[in-house]
Order: C-alpha cells, then sequence, then structure tokens
C-alpha cells in the first residue's frame, strides 16, 4: 500500500508550502503517482497548483468536531489507492493528533500496510523546536518524524543557534534531517503570487532566475532523496505491480 506523508510545522509563515510544493515536485520527477491534500481552509495555496481535480471540488480539513471526521477520512482513504501528500495548516496538532489517536490510525495503518511519516518544518527557533519535540515525543516511535530544517524561512536561527538539546534528542529516536535551502524571495514570491508550478515559472522567468530555481531544486532534491522514503514506496509500489500481473 502506498504511505501518507504529514507536511507539519504548528507555526504559520515557516514554510510548509513551499516544502509541500518542493516534495510535490520531487515525487513527479521521480515518476510516482499522489495525490496532495491541502488542509487550510483559509489558504489551500498547494493545494491550487497541485491537487487532483476531484479533490479541489471537495474541501479536506481537520475540525475538532467528530461528525465533521469525513472531512478528513478522505486522506486515509485515498492512501488505500495512492501516495498522499498532506499540507498541513498552522496550530493544527492538538486536532490532527485527536484525529489519529481517536480513530486508532496508526494502528490500522499498519494492520493496512500504510506507513504514516511527519516531516516536521523547523527554522531554528526556540518556539519551532519545541514544537517539534512536543510532536516527537508524543508518538515516540509510533509515528515515523523526518525533521526538516528550513534555512529559507524568515527568522531561521540555523546558522547562528545551539542545537545540541535537539541533537540529543534527535540522535535518541534517529529521527532522518535534512536541509531545506533558501530560495531567493524574487523567484519564491513568483510562485506564490501566480500559484504556480517551478517548471512554469521558469518558463516564465529570466535566466539567471531559472538557474536559481535549478540549484534550490537540485540541492533540495539531493535532501529529500537522503531519506529514501520516496524511493523505497516507489520499489512497494513495482513490487506490488509485478504480483498483481504474475497473479493475472
Amino acid at each position: 500500500m502506498p504511505n501518507i506523508h504529514l507536511i507539519d510545522g504548528e507555526k504559520g509563515g515557516i514554510g510548509k508550502s513551499m516544502f509541500a510544493r518542493t516534495l510535490a515536485e520531487f515525487c513527479q520527477s521521480e515518476g510516482m503517482s499522489f495525490a496532495l491534500i491541502d488542509t487550510d481552509r483559509t489558504n489551500p495555496d498547494v493545494g491550487r497548483v497541485y491537487a487532483p481535480k476531484t479533490m479541489e471540488q471537495e474541501q479536506t480539513f481537520f475540525s475538532e468536531r467528530e461528525d465533521n471526521d469525513a472531512k478528513a477520512d478522505i486522506i486515509f482513504e485515498t492512501a488505500m489507492e495512492q501516495m498522499v501528500l498532506v499540507n498541513l495548516p498552522a496550530q493544527i496538532f492538538p486536532v490532527v493528533t485527536d484525529w489519529l489517536e481517536r480513530n486508532e490510525l496508526l494502528t490500522l495503518s499498519q494492520e493496512c500496510g500504510v506507513q504514516i511519516y511527519k516531516w516536521f518544518i523547523c527554522t531554528g527557533e526556540e518556539d519551532s523546536i519545541d514544537l517539534f519535540l512536543e510532536s516527537l515525543k508524543h508518538f515516540e516511535n509510533r509515528l515515523p518524524h523526518v525533521l526538516v530544517r528550513n534555512f529559507g524561512a524568515s527568522g531561521a536561527k540555523w546558522e547562528t543557534g545551539d542545537f545540541e538539546r535537539l541533537e540529543r534528542i534527535v540522535h535518541k529516536y534517529r529521527v532522518p534531517v535534512i536541509d531545506l535551502p533558501k530560495l531567493p524571495p524574487l523567484e519564491r514570491d513568483y510562485l506564490k503570487k501566480n500559484q504556480c508550478t517551478f517548471a512554469m515559472a521558469s518558463s516564465k522567468l529570466k535566466m539567471m532566475s531559472k538557474q536559481r530555481i535549478a540549484i534550490y531544486l537540485k540541492k533540495a532534491y539531493k535532501a529529500i532523496s537522503s531519506t529514501e522514503l520516496i524511493q523505497k514506496e516507489r520499489v512497494n509500489v513495482e513490487r506490488s505491480r509485478n504480483v498483481e500481473v504474475q497473479s493475472a
């Protein structure tokens, strides 16, 4: 079965949407079929660009009300057929956690062969690190995390901060750590303003902007690839297809 990739970070303006875009483009470059589900009710900017047309019609979101569970259940139901990337809004940890725990989805996912991952975007600021550690400690080893150190976010502290405590806990839980490089403001703002893919932006911008986008994607793809999560999923999908062909 395909997997679910939650893109989290809890704070607003730390680069969740940019990473979601980048992860979607990486999956495309790997030839992986995926459904991107944007659960940001106020500004589903990534969903406007990458979400399947069928999902643009029906908004997916998390709610504290149990009678709204169906609005989020589509995430797991979709994962029964293809990989799902979920762009989460800010300040959603309690609600998403309640949805996972109340429905015992981490147990159900194991039974169904679906792995859930959380890519946690972090700026290196103290409150950003605390939010990551809160998520990591709550789920222990039940929900694998990937720490994404965003060097391009406003207020990023990765080059100046002291991260001994973070490094110690990351080592304890064996959390993969990757670096998201900085995309210059001109190209970043163009993507947001025009609601377009990296390829679409490159086709409209001048040569130096194309070069900066290419450099960004090269570094970002290398970082994502180092986790081997998407590559493993591609291998599993290919094996599943081979089994289906042999059975037929």
